[in-house]
């Protein structure tokens, strides 16, 4: 949006150069302020989604290694991270953007009851909270690094036979590594 916000823009100045007298000085400068006005809700977008990415790599952390411990994910810390997400979406103008991102935690969660649990209902928490900061693709993609990562390790396990076929691991932490 802000690159062709900007190209329209620099069309104008270009025209308002042009122009002779005050006109010309008036629409220059209007061309200033909204350019000023552009950088700054750039400026300020940049800096939301540093504190989102970081709000997520810190709950993830904490996620991974009490899934790795306990094998389960609490809910609190989730949904309330979420909220907090949510509401810097909002407040940032591009909440919608990155809601269906939260499909693929929808998906698992789905898969959970389907599976009576194979597929935990925390890690669809999990992929609820990086849906809604890395939008569908990024979730995707983080899903499909986070089930590489555990069939890798999976398949070392089993090929050195440190566990059995019906050994559970924790997913979370292959989700934390990916991101």
């Amino acid at each position: 949006f802000t690159s062709r916000f900007m190209e329209t823009v620099t069309i104008n100045r270009e025209h308002a150069v042009g122009l002779s007298g005050q006109f010309g000085k008036l629409c220059f400068r209007r061309w200033e302020t909204v350019r000023r006005a552009a950088n700054v809700a750039e400026r300020r977008s940049d800096k939301m989604n540093v504190f989102i990415f970081l709000i997520t790599g810190i709950y993830l952390s904490v996620m991974a290694v009490i899934d790795h411990r306990l094998q389960k994910i609490p809910v609190l810390p989730g949904v309330i991270g979420i909220l907090v997400i949510v509401l810097a979406r909002v407040v940032d103008g591009d909440f919608w953007k990155w809601m269906p991102g939260v499909a693929v935690g929808v998906f698992l969660y789905l898969m959970s009851k389907a599976t009576r649990g194979a597929v935990g209902e925390g890690d669809a928490l999990v992929y609820l909270m990086t849906g809604v900061t890395l939008g569908f693709f990024g979730n995707i993609e983080l899903l499909t690094l986070s089930l590489f990562f555990s069939a890798i390790v999976s398949v070392f396990l089993l090929v050195f036979r440190k566990v059995g076929k019906k050994k559970r691991i924790p997913f979370v932490p292959f989700t934390a590594i990916a991101y």
